[in-house]
């Protein structure tokens, strides 16, 4: 049984046992975003149009499932295929607050189907572990600090710091969502996912994005945002600083 199939099972299990007045009160969100390209963590990963679906359920007990994919519509490159799923992540998260602090805990397993590695065998995927932790500074005003280690192919850290500020323009209608974050890589973190040669301050980012509620479960979304290298030594120039899409979300 491969590690996809091991994954999806362990998840399954794991939501099993929550029981079924947890699944029948779960609340499922099926999500669609269109962008510009492929940004994460400030690498490019493709520079053209494309699609990412995704479907995030959360339990009662703080227990939650996402499964998310990366669609190229077009590639730039062997790693960017045209027409193909080029990532399929699946995480599983448990979140509890503990006084004014939100808390959480997840793994991620990332799923390559179309890569292959140097000898040309279907590439390994990783699975990377991370913890969070924020709070309301003041109104509307969000600060999160996240810490990530990668459990098998690299075995280092990523970790951000990020501040949103969000607020609603029609209320219960229309919001809007401005974003700060940075981002810091070790050493082997670096060299293996942006190209870099030393660890140290990698990536910062700033977002926009507006929400707009059609009805009680559908709702469009539009983003911008602009990101950049904190040390060209851990983060070399990239093809794209300037992004943005559009999305539209159903919940049931």
């Amino acid at each position: 049984m491969n590690r996809a199939c091991l994954t999806i099972l362990a998840l399954g299990v794991l939501i099993t046992t929550t029981g079924n007045t947890c699944l029948l009160a779960a609340d499922a969100t099926a999500r669609v975003d269109v962008n510009s390209a492929y940004v994460w963590r400030g690498i490019t990963l493709n520079d053209k149009i494309v699609v990412q679906p995704s479907i995030d359920i959360a339990t009662p007990v703080g227990v939650g499932i996402n499964v998310w994919g990366n669609y190229n519509t077009d590639g730039n490159n062997t790693i960017s295929p045209e027409n193909e799923f080029s990532e399929i992540d699946l995480t599983l998260s448990y979140a509890k607050t503990v006084g004014p602090v939100d808390l959480g805990v997840g793994c991620s397993e990332y799923l390559y189907p179309h890569q292959c590695d140097a000898t040309g065998a279907p590439a390994r995927g990783t699975r990377e572990a991370y913890a969070s932790a924020g709070m309301e500074l003041i109104a509307g005003l969000y600060a999160e600090a996240k810490f990530y280690y990668d459990l098998d192919e690299v075995k280092a850290f990523y970790g951000s710091l990020a501040l949103t500020y969000g607020m609603d323009i029609i209320k219960d209608k229309l919001s809007v969502e401005i974003s700060a974050s940075a981002g810091c890589a070790e050493e082997d973190w670096a060299v293996a996912n942006s190209g870099g040669t030393e660890g140290g301050l990698h990536d910062y980012n700033a977002t926009a994005s507006t929400t707009c509620k059609i009805t009680e479960n559908l709702q469009l979304g539009a983003n911008a945002g602009y990101t950049s290298t904190l040390d060209k030594d851990v983060l070399p120039e990239q093809k794209v600083d300037v992004y943005g899409g559009a999305s539209v979300s159903l919940s049931f």
